[in-house]
């Protein structure tokens, strides 16, 4: 589960990007009726989790669609936009350590016990080896 202040930060950030640019299709924070983003919430005795609701954007992932140019040319300027949106935004969890973010992925190394099968277990080992050596080493940050 994520923590109060990194969700808190995803919120206040969406908000900021449509106040900048309302047109650029990014999911919108849906408030409760008492105005708030999140609230806390336990169900049967278990510890109280967060909860939020975030509208839904209709579409196909882009993993699952044919690339093309002008593709590549959306992409480009939408990521464009999204950054001159997010321009001057701050949160002070804006520096949380996500495990994530794919320069963090020697971390998850402790979560592959959890992988109940042993092929499956194997070649994300392979794949986390592979990163380290060759991809990490040109990353920034």
């Amino acid at each position: 589960a994520e923590e109060a202040g990194f969700t808190d930060f995803q919120n206040k950030a969406l908000e900021h990007i449509l106040t900048v640019d309302p047109s650029l299709p990014v999911p919108s924070v849906r408030k409760s009726v008492e105005g708030e983003a999140q609230f806390m919430v336990g169900v049967g005795g278990s510890p109280p989790r967060i909860v939020r609701l975030v509208s839904y954007l209709p579409g196909q992932l882009l993993s699952r669609s044919p690339t093309s140019a002008a593709q590549d040319r959306n992409l480009g300027i939408f990521l464009a936009r999204l950054v001159r949106a997010l321009r001057g935004f701050f949160h002070p969890a804006a520096g949380s350590d996500l495990l994530w973010d794919i320069r963090k992925v020697a971390k998850t190394r402790p979560m592959l016990a959890h992988i109940a099968d042993a092929g499956h277990r194997a070649m994300v080992e392979r794949v986390i080896d592979a990163f380290e050596e060759h991809a990490a080493p040109v990353i920034p940050g």
